[in-house]
C-alpha cells in the first residue's frame, strides 16, 4: 500500500486529481456534441417536440411563413452563450492538462 492508504484513498486523493483534465475535457466534448446536435433532432422527433438547436433554425417566422433573420440570430446569440461560459470556465483545466503532460517547450 501506498503510505498505508487502502485503494479508495489512492484513487481519491491521487488518481482522481490528476485525472481532471481529461474528464473535464471529455465532459466538455461530449457537452459540445450533444448540445449542437441538428441532425438527429431533426429527423426524428417531431416539431413541436424538439431541441433548442431545431427551434431556433425553423421555430421562427411571422404571419406569412417568412423567415425572420433578426430573431434567429439573436436567438443563436443566446443559444452558443452556454457554450462560451462553459467553454470559458474550464479553460483551466484545459491548460493544466496541458501543462502536465510533461512535455518540454
Amino acid at each position: 500500500m501506498l503510505d498505508a492508504c487502502n485503494y479508495f484513498q489512492i484513487f481519491w486523493r491521487i488518481f482522481l486529481p490528476l485525472s481532471l483534465p481529461v474528464i473535464a475535457t471529455a465532459f466538455l466534448l461530449q457537452f459540445t456534441y450533444v448540445w449542437g446536435d441538428y441532425v438527429a433532432p431533426s429527423l426524428l422527433l417531431s416539431g413541436d417536440n424538439t431541441t433548442l438547436s431545431v427551434a431556433v433554425t425553423l421555430g421562427y417566422r411571422d404571419a406569412h411563413d417568412n423567415l425572420l433573420p433578426n430573431v434567429q440570430a439573436a436567438a443563436s446569440l443566446l443559444y452558443i452563450l452556454p457554450m462560451l461560459l462553459l467553454f470559458f470556465g474550464a479553460q483551466r483545466f484545459f491548460v493544466r492538462g496541458i501543462a502536465s503532460t510533461g512535455l518540454k517547450g
